[in-house]
């Protein structure tokens, strides 16, 4: 009887049931229909493709047009492996347009894989985060096929997507709310219970947050590490504001000119963007609002640009190769189709005080 694969990593699964019953020669010189194979193994279509065309590559199946998929005569069992395996990494911009700690955290990947049989192969395009991005995927994925998915700040549809086809991949950041995929990141829900309570302990009451409006999984996380600080804190007198802008410039002038306009503008403002810092931090000197004497801000990472700013940021810092050195060890558990014990990798970064939280300004 035929195994049916188990779910973890489902692809690599499939391409080593179908290696063994070739192996066994099961289907003599040709393989069955795809149709029929598919209710064999009781995969998805992609999924059986995908295994197919690894096994292609190894030189042990052969497509005749028109007549099929043929087996060729050579030996499987000690086969010798014609190409590198290779990670998948799919980014919304090329590296020079990414924030510095992603660009950081990719170059250190790709420094870990330098002694191996891995290769990384960057695939960057907003069409793979446009709103409906199912087309823009499946071409991606039938044209380049790969062992690991790396999915670099990903929307929601591209994380239901792989899931749905199960495609085996990472999120190197946080899956949104209902989608179960491994992940490593940032621990942000635990970033912003942080500096929420550090500001609160300054005396500060009127607290926003700024996220970003169509932001990661890390966005729904920060938000809930927010409230959680607000609702367990003995201050009722807090005044929270959660505040989203698009990663633009002009989005965040125009919120943070309403915000500082209210009766009562906020004393503290929670960052969840280093591009973010820069925009407020020139923007309160427009408003004549001087860090910390008027307003303090915590940035809930680093990049090292901010090095160069003054006063100097507070914020939580951690090396791109922590992040990175997670994403490899479970891409290698995917790729030889191991468990994955710890699915949901979080990293707590160091805090680092610098100088623009101070005491609320009564």
């Amino acid at each position: 009887m035929v195994e049916i694969p188990k779910r973890n990593s489902l692809v690599y699964q499939t391409t080593l049931i179908l290696r063994a019953e070739i192996k066994k020669n099961t289907w003599g010189k040709w393989l069955p229909a795809e149709r029929e194979l598919c209710k064999v193994l009781q995969v998805g279509r992609n999924t059986l493709r995908s295994a197919m065309d690894q096994l292609k590559n190894e030189g042990l199946l052969i497509s005749n047009r028109g007549q099929g998929t043929q087996v060729t005569s050579k030996r499987v069992g000690k086969i010798k492996r014609t190409h590198k395996r290779t990670i998948g990494l799919i980014s919304p911009e090329p590296l020079d347009r990414l924030r510095p700690y992603i660009t950081l955290l990719i170059g250190e990947l790709r420094f870990m894989l330098r002694d191996t049989k891995i290769n990384l192969k960057l695939h960057t395009g907003k069409v793979f985060y446009q709103k409906n991005p199912e087309k823009a995927l499946d071409k991606l994925i039938r044209s380049d096929s790969a062992d690991c998915w790396i999915l670099a700040l990903s929307s929601k549809n591209i994380q239901k997507w792989f899931l749905k086809n199960s495609i085996p991949c990472i999120v190197t950041g946080t899956p949104h709310p209902g989608v179960n995929l491994p992940s490593v990141d940032l621990d942000f829900r635990a970033i912003c219970r942080h500096a929420t309570g550090k500001l609160i302990s300054l005396g500060h009451k009127r607290i926003s947050i700024i996220l970003e409006k169509a932001g990661t999984g890390g966005m729904v996380d920060a938000e809930a590490g927010f409230s959680e600080a607000i609702i367990h804190s003995s201050n009722t007198e807090l005044k929270p504001v959660v505040l989203y802008s698009e990663l633009e410039p002009n989005g965040i002038r125009r919120i943070i000119e309403r915000d500082l306009k209210k009766i009562n503008p906020p004393t503290a403002y929670i960052v969840t963007n280093t591009l973010f810092h820069l925009t407020i931090i020139s923007l309160l000197h427009q408003y004549n609002r001087e860090v910390p004497r008027d307003i303090s801000i915590i940035t809930t990472h680093f990049d090292s640009f901010l090095s160069f700013l003054i006063p100097h940021p507070t914020t939580y810092d951690t090396h791109p190769y922590n992040q990175a050195h997670g994403l490899l060890k479970m891409a290698l558990r995917v790729i030889n189709g191991e468990p994955i014990h710890n699915s949901h990798l979080r990293i707590i970064p160091e805090f680092v005080p610098g100088a623009t939280i101070g005491a609320a300004k009564e």
